[in-house]
């Protein structure tokens, strides 16, 4: 039976809702979703299943969420897992778990920072990567800023602006810092003890050794980031910044080769630069 635009469904146990027109879908334990459906917004954070095309404005999954048809939507955000057959196309796209597409993403602002996986091309104004992803196709955008995590790859990538890079951080407890800190909140404690009738009394000591594990992991998850690498066919834009990457060509009018980058063919229009740990087979100005 469909439903009408303004009617609001929720699954909380085990169930199924029919395909058609709602105002809100919320999925928290287990639904299934038979045929094409409209909403104005989809919260997945069970388990959802939607057995064809989605039209939303906004989707949000926090949960396991597959659509075996296309996604169409203003604004998705991903915080669990969300498993495309067909495409996405959204203006805003923000995936923080994982998201597996077995067509095309089209978008204007992408953002990856999980696990992405996508069969087809991905086509945006902004792309941005702190994550690790697979592209199948062609990679393309205005500005496309990539962090290295793990193993990063697309068949091909074109834009405007092209950052890929290594980064790395430390993160050190400031003693100074934690002293002051921690009398400024002990000062603010003792007023509202004073006024609740309580005593607050804090271990700078476990306080600060309880930072410097907490840099230690930060660290580590940084520098993993920096450990990436990034391979493809073809890069080509009209400014490059890379580093990290194992290409066959890449072509641009300003072309920087940063640090640990294998490239075949550089091609460029008016400036080179390659560091010394880096290695180009060959230079060609066009």
């Amino acid at each position: 039976m469909n439903q009408d635009e303004e009617e609001e469904v929720r699954v909380s146990g085990s169930g199924k809702i029919t395909g058609g027109k709602y105002g809100k879908i919320s999925i928290t334990g287990s639904g299934r979703v038979e045929g094409d459906v409209e909403a104005r917004e989809i919260f997945a954070a069970g388990s959802a299943i939607f057995e064809g095309n989605v039209k939303a404005r906004e989707i949000n999954v926090t949960g396991s969420c597959e659509i075996s048809g296309y996604l169409e939507s203003e604004e998705v955000v991903i915080k669990g897992s969300l498993n495309v057959g067909e495409i996405i196309e959204a203006k805003g796209l923000k995936s923080y778990g994982s998201l597996k597409v077995g067509k095309d993403v089209i978008g204007e602002d992408i953002y990856f920072a999980g696990s992405s996986e996508i069969e087809g091309d991905v086509e945006g104004e902004s792309f941005v990567s702190r994550g690790s992803f697979s592209i199948g196709g062609l990679l393309t955008a205005d500005e496309i800023d990539i962090w290295l995590g793990s193993t990063n790859s697309a068949g091909e990538v074109g834009g405007g602006r092209i950052e890929i890079s290594k980064r790395s951080a430390s993160l050190e407890p400031n003693p100074e810092k934690i002293k002051n800190g921690v009398e400024s909140l002990e000062r603010g404690l003792g007023s509202l003890g004073e006024k609740l009738g309580f005593s607050f009394e804090l271990d700078e000591e476990r306080i600060s050794r309880g930072l410097t594990k907490l840099g230690e992991r930060i660290n580590y998850y940084v520098n993993e980031i920096g450990n990436g690498k990034f391979n493809s066919s073809l890069i080509e834009g009209d400014e490059l910044l890379l580093e990290g990457v194992e290409a066959e060509t890449v072509r641009g009018s300003k072309v920087r080769i940063g640090e640990d980058c294998v490239i075949d063919k550089a091609e460029y229009s008016d400036t080179i630069e390659v560091v010394e740990n880096s290695t180009v087979n060959e230079r060609v100005r066009i």
